[in-house]
């Protein structure tokens, strides 16, 4: 019997398919059963409609805390509203807003509102203004709701109301004011399912409760514990320390990258803004996860949050404050009658002293006169920008280091110095003055305040010798000048931490620029007694102090002495000294004379200026022409002691005279923790014009000498 195989094997495989797909449909039966009754729960849950929002966890930003620890920066954890785009009903946002804003007004609490509009409209003509705003802000804001410059205050609530589907029906103008600045602040924030809308911050228990108790209507609304920033001694420091402001478009456009979103803060000036990627630490990461009867699923921190770091400074603020007296007592004595004896006309407005230390470039006080504080600075800069009312010798700026001074003749330093580096004079080498300055044809004949007959480089310096200065200018011409300028810090940025002005050194290019033709012989002479166009911050002016005791090596002022974790726990880095600049080498009898000739004048001043001290300083005064024949300014730069400097200093007076005797009170309180006198039983200011008559206990263990 013949089988055919070909026929088995077909009737196999079709019995195998058969089979197994007879498994397959009771595998689909059973889950299917599973599925329909024994998770029938589970999956009914999870076909339930979930929102997941991601929550940015604000880091706590660093503190700033002066060299004994005195935290000045720093901050305050509080209650804030936020609102999250993912919770938020779609199309009911205004009415979500306008309810949390009437929870908000009936407890008097505030809420953050940038708009260039008024709150509330003018009582009497019950009109909404324009605000006073700094710059195109209010232009800008026109062309974001799509109107015209010249668009008026109505034009732009209607342009509110239409933009952002504000029922004028339902909400009367106020409301619409109201919801059109909020809805206008979300859009400039960039509001999204990623990025929160900070509402109001620092609110009362009062607002919480009811805004909890509101919770099913107000979705979207959050309270949420986190830090803001708390400027403690605002009057200490305003110009240094800075503050910190919402994120603007232009610098979001840069840092997006880098973390940051435009709901976010940053430096916006001072140490604030130049130590942000140090203070701003890094903020966290959560997630939350709600079904749709608001329940929470899931609340996760995906990315922990870590603290920023602490900055410290060189800057004693007890110190500080005291330097601040001395130089408004100053300011305050040389306007009382009759105290100004050589040019009664005029008046002592503003001023600064700058103190450093000689031995690391430490900067330990930077006294501005007039000042603010730092919790006024939003409502100074929209009053001066506004020029309503005028600010009088604008307290804002930061005369140490942010405004350029001519020197005087206090930068006859500089120039003496470099007419002996040059080899252009020797110590030895005289001039002879004749009160008149004969060199040049025609009928000029600039003038010396004196005649001094033959002068050498110390008694120069001594006499500040116009006609010295003016000869060995002339002989040497403008490049060596300009080039040890250059090393002494003039007309340069000198780094120390914070923004600050160069200054300008007057060179060929700089004087054309400015005078619109070539610098003559004429002006060579002004520039070398620290005229013409040649402008030093007061901290340039120390710098060249310091530079002098140092014998040519010029060292980094710094405000940063160190940088510690959040609790000033762990050393995370200390400044090291910097020296920029060493021009020491082969020049030590240059700066023997010049620092021979800067003493001289406080020996000639010793009875009456700087009796009873242990050692004398060195000094030069300058006497600025800012007006011609009208006014002057004073200036002093200057180490103590001469020998084994220890601090250098500079003082400028606008208007004023006598900036020595500031100085010389600045070093009583540092080497002896006090100055006097400051003020008679009369209430007079005496410290500018004291013979000093007595001497002081022993100094501070540690400032005089290295084995105290």
């Amino acid at each position: 019997m013949i089988v055919n195989t070909t026929k088995v094997s077909r009737i196999i495989r079709m019995s195998l398919l058969v089979a197994l797909m007879a498994v397959l449909a009771f595998l689909c039966v059973v889950r299917l059963l599973q599925i329909q009754i024994v998770d029938a729960n589970l999956y009914s849950e999870q076909i339930k409609e979930t929102f997941t929002a991601t929550q940015t966890i604000q880091a706590v930003r660093g503190r700033i805390v002066d060299s004994e620890g005195l935290v000045l920066n720093t901050n305050e954890i509080v209650y804030k509203v936020i609102l999250q785009r993912a919770f938020l009903p779609f199309g009911g946002e205004n009415e979500v807003i306008a309810q949390t804003l009437t929870v908000l007004a009936k407890h008097d609490s505030d809420w953050i509102d940038s708009l260039p509009v008024s709150m509330t409209p003018n009582p009497f003509t019950g009109r909404f203004l324009f605000k006073n705003v700094i710059g195109d802000e209010l232009d800008n804001f026109k062309v974001r709701l799509g109107l015209n410059y010249d668009a008026t205050v109505e034009n732009c609530i209607k342009a509110l109301a239409e933009n952002y589907n504000i029922d004028t029906k339902k909400y009367d103008e106020q409301m619409i004011r109201y919801i059109g600045g909020i809805r206008y602040e979300m859009e400039l924030r960039d509001f999204s399912f990623q990025n929160r809308y900070i509402l109001a911050e620092d609110i009362p228990m009062e607002v919480i409760i009811e805004l909890k108790e509101k919770a099913i209507t107000l979705k979207g609304v959050d309270i949420v514990e986190e830090p803001i920033r708390i400027y403690n001694e605002g009057a200490k420091l305003p110009h240094i320390r800075g503050r910190i402001n919402a994120i603007n478009q232009e610098q979001y456009a840069v840092l997006k990258d880098s973390g940051y979103s435009l709901n976010d803060t940053i430096g916006f000036f001072g140490l604030e803004e130049t130590m942000e990627s140090v203070l701003r630490g890094e903020n966290g990461i959560r997630e939350i996860t709600r079904d749709s009867s608001w329940e929470i699923i899931s609340d996760e921190i995906t990315k922990p949050v870590h603290a920023g770091d602490t900055v410290k400074l060189t800057i004693d603020t007890e110190f500080q404050k005291k330097v601040e007296e001395i130089l408004a007592n100053h300011i305050k004595w040389s306007n009382q009658p009759g105290n100004i004896t050589r040019r009664p006309w005029t008046k002592t407005t503003a001023g600064s002293i700058v103190v450093l230390d000689v031995t690391t470039g430490a900067i330990l006080a930077l006294a501005n006169n007039p000042s603010y504080d730092l919790n006024d600075h939003v409502d100074l800069m929209l009053a001066e920008a506004a020029g309503e009312p005028p600010l009088p010798e604008h307290p804002l700026r930061d005369r140490s280091i942010g405004h350029g001074y001519r020197p005087g003749s206090a930068f006859k330093t500089v120039t003496g110095t470099a007419g002996l580096i040059s080899g252009t004079v020797g110590r030895s080498d005289t001039v002879h003055c004749s009160g008149v300055y004969n060199v040049f044809s025609g009928t000029w004949r600039p003038r010396c305040h004196s005649v001094h007959g033959n002068v050498n480089a110390p008694r120069a310096l001594l006499e500040s010798c116009n006609i010295y200065y003016y000869e060995i200018s002339r002989r040497m011409k403008i490049e060596p000048l300009v080039e040890t300028a250059s090393l002494f810090g003039v007309g340069t940025n000198l780094n120390c931490d914070v923004p600050m002005t160069t200054g300008r050194m007057t060179t060929p290019e700089v004087y054309y620029d400015l005078a619109g033709h070539e610098m003559g012989q004429g002006d060579l002479i002004q520039i070398a007694i620290g005229q013409s166009e040649t402008l030093l911050t007061p901290l340039h002016m120390a710098t060249v102090a310091m530079t002098i005791a140092n014998n040519g090596v010029r060292y980094r002022p710094y405000l940063v002495d160190s940088v510690w974790n959040y609790d000033a726990t762990r050393l995370l880095h200390k400044t090291q000294t910097e020296v920029v600049e060493d021009f020491s080498v082969g020049n030590e009898d240059a700066f023997k004379t010049v620092q021979d000739g800067m003493r001289s004048l406080a020996v000639r001043n010793q009875a009456q200026l700087f009796a009873f001290l242990p050692d004398l300083p060195a000094y030069k005064t300058g006497t600025p022409e800012i007006e011609a024949g009208k006014l002057y300014n004073s200036t002093v730069l200057g180490y103590y002691p001469f020998e084994n400097p220890k601090i250098a200093f500079a003082v400028v007076m606008e208007g004023g005279e006598y900036a020595t005797r500031a100085a010389r009170n600045v070093i009583d309180l540092y080497f002896y923790g006090h100055y006097e006198p400051s003020i008679d039983e009369r209430g007079n200011i005496r410290n500018a014009w004291q013979r000093w008559t007595q001497p002081y206990p022993q100094a501070i263990p540690g400032r005089y000498n290295d084995s105290e």
